[in-house]
């Protein structure tokens, strides 16, 4: 179904990488996510439905913040982004505990009572000053997978995929 529908690209729009985003977004609605794999932080508003969705990657590579107080939303890759607007401030005493004790914040909390994050694997959807956060379907053998060699080789195969030049620089000690 999304093959057809990008078999017939314009050329200058099929240089952006957000344009198979957007087919694969046209073709499948809401559940487009399941078709995506990597690293990502995404935000979709739908003017016909006037919701706003935003999803994080499986593994949590990308941050995914929001604000929700007082009839307020706001989003955001980074808490500073939150922080721009005038929002309470009220600080979650107990996260900072919890900082302090670990080193991180665990599950959704963040340093700020009514600043979250987004947990990796899921999504948040807000309409009408309803809230939602749920974990959304996706594949887990492909972040878990049972036979890691050929699911790296899967991995480099899959993100190699380009009409341009790709090179690859390796760290961790690969």
């Amino acid at each position: 179904q999304l093959k057809k529908s990008l078999s017939n690209l314009d050329p200058e729009k099929e240089k952006l990488d957000t344009y198979i985003l957007y087919k694969t977004i046209q073709t499948f609605g809401w559940d487009f996510i399941s078709k995506v794999h990597g690293m990502f932080a995404i935000v979709l508003y739908n003017k016909n439905e006037k919701k706003i969705r935003a999803y994080r990657d499986q593994s949590g590579q990308k941050n995914l913040y929001y604000y929700h107080y007082e009839n307020k939303f706001i989003i955001s890759s980074e808490i500073k982004g939150i922080l721009e607007h005038p929002i309470d401030r009220t600080e979650d005493v107990e996260a900072v505990g919890i900082a302090c004790y670990l080193g991180y914040i665990p599950g959704n909390r963040t340093l700020f009572s009514y600043i979250k994050k987004i947990e990796p694997g899921h999504y948040i959807e807000y309409y009408k000053n309803n809230f939602l956060t749920a974990p959304y379907a996706y594949e887990s053998d492909a972040y878990y997978p049972k036979e890691p060699e050929k699911a790296f080789e899967l991995l480099v195969r899959e993100h190699i995929q380009s009409k341009d030049r790709v090179s690859i620089n390796l760290s961790g000690g690969l």
